[in-house]
C-alpha cells in the first residue's frame, strides 16, 4: 500500500520498521525479509527455486 499514515508520516509499507518492532530471533527475521522479496519479486524467487 502505498502513501503514509496522516497521523504518523511513516510509510504503511515500511515493513523494517514492523518486523523490527516484534521480538524474532536472526533466522525468523531473515525469513520474513526473504518471503517478502520472494513475493514482490516472483521472477527471482521462480530462478531461487531452480537451485
Amino acid at each position: 500500500m502505498r502513501g503514509a499514515d496522516p497521523a504518523t508520516g511513516i510509510d504503511w509499507d515500511d515493513t523494517r520498521r514492523h518486523v523490527e518492532a516484534v521480538t524474532l530471533d536472526d533466522d525468523g527475521r531473515q525469513a520474513v525479509y526473504e518471503l517478502s522479496a520472494r513475493r514482490v519479486y516472483q521472477r527471482l524467487d521462480v530462478l531461487l527455486a531452480r537451485r
